[in-house]
């Protein structure tokens, strides 16, 4: 989104550089503030998602490990205020961690923060092919910093209930106005397409490609889990019952038999902690989602590298295709994660 660097570059380009020195003004301030308080949400959010799953899964354990205690001595006071202890802590732990992220909600500033930034980036691009930047008559420049003005306004003022409106409504695909009939250069027209191509389709498909790699090796790493500890619990099921067959009352084989049910019973507990945790994070779906935006986006992008360079209609044409394509994936991301439980 900071253009500072690219400005000397497009001296020559005076509608790319008033674009990008207003952009850079009027625009950048606040997709910077928006983007900001966004990551702060989301770390709080990643941070109270894992306190309730670890919470939550110890306070089990605990509760377990408590009856097993029992089982294995008659006299075990101490032992057992102990275990109660931990338990009762776990508990409070998970209540606290879930109640504060109802009550501060968490996940709804985050999305409404993230929401902000993406539509700050999204009315970049569009306005880079604004028909009031390129055509002179329009009104030039100073009323494309006007209507630029009022967008932003608009995105500033942005709650949790315009979020939601805005994710449930379905778009047709945007039209721009035709332009062939401005005094567009052809050294502007290959300006502005090097400077949109390098600076939205080539580091949006890269994100996109970071983002299924890291998903998918987040997912690659719990995927097995949570079927392990499955497996393993009931193997330590029949484990049990062949240690009571041929124990025949045997002391030893009674404390040995005790904590194969224990590890039975904790290792389903264990294997939901991580469900609940991959589900929370959606790592399979995200991995897939991102890999195909990934690709679309490359093939949008191969799309305009062999656009026809003396039609400005059908350039602009292209630009706002990709821009509708980019504004239909964070709507469907933003769906889905306002259909997500709290802290899915």
């Amino acid at each position: 989104m900071d253009d500072q660097t690219e400005l000397g570059g497009y001296a020559e380009v005076p509608q790319v550089q008033e674009a990008l020195l207003a952009l850079n003004e009027i625009l950048l301030p606040v997709y910077m503030q928006a983007d900001r308080e966004a990551l702060e949400h989301q770390r709080a959010h990643r941070r109270l998602t894992i306190i309730s799953v670890l919470a939550g899964t110890i306070a089990v354990v605990l509760a377990i490990t408590q009856l097993a205690v029992v089982q294995l001595s008659a006299v075990v006071a101490e032992q057992v205020v102990w275990v109660k202890g931990g338990e009762l802590l776990a508990v409070i732990l998970g209540l606290l961690s879930v109640s504060l992220g109802i009550i501060a909600s968490t996940q709804n500033s985050w999305l409404r923060e993230r929401h902000k930034a993406e539509r700050c980036r999204l009315l970049k691009f569009r306005f880079l092919a604004h028909r009031a930047l390129w055509c002179q008559g329009m009104g030039g420049i100073e009323v494309w910093r006007h209507e630029l003005q009022c967008e932003i306004e608009q995105i500033q003022a942005i709650d949790r209930k315009k979020v939601k409106a805005w994710a449930d409504v379905d778009k047709p695909p945007h039209a721009p106005l035709p332009i062939s009939t401005c005094a567009l250069s052809p050294a502007a027209l290959r300006a502005l397409m090097g400077y949109y191509t390098a600076k939205r389709l080539t580091l949006q498909s890269a994100y996109f490609h970071e983002r299924s790699m890291h998903y998918e090796g987040r997912d690659r790493k719990l995927r097995l889990l949570p079927a392990a500890c499955f497996f393993l619990s009931v193997s330590f099921v029949l484990l049990h019952s062949l240690m009571d067959l041929l124990s025949k009352g045997d002391t030893r084989s009674h404390f040995f038999s005790i904590w194969l049910v224990w590890l039975a019973a904790c290792l389903p507990v264990l294997g939901g902690g991580v469900r609940t945790y991959r589900s929370a994070h959606e790592f399979a779906r995200s991995a897939s989602l991102f890999h195909a935006k990934h690709h679309n986006l490359e093939d949008l992008k191969k799309e305009l590298e062999h656009a026809d360079t003396n039609n400005p209609d059908d350039i602009m044409h292209l630009i706002w295709k990709c821009e509708d394509y980019l504004e239909r994936e964070h709507r469907e991301w933003l769906w889905l994660m306002l259909e997500a439980e709290w802290f899915g």
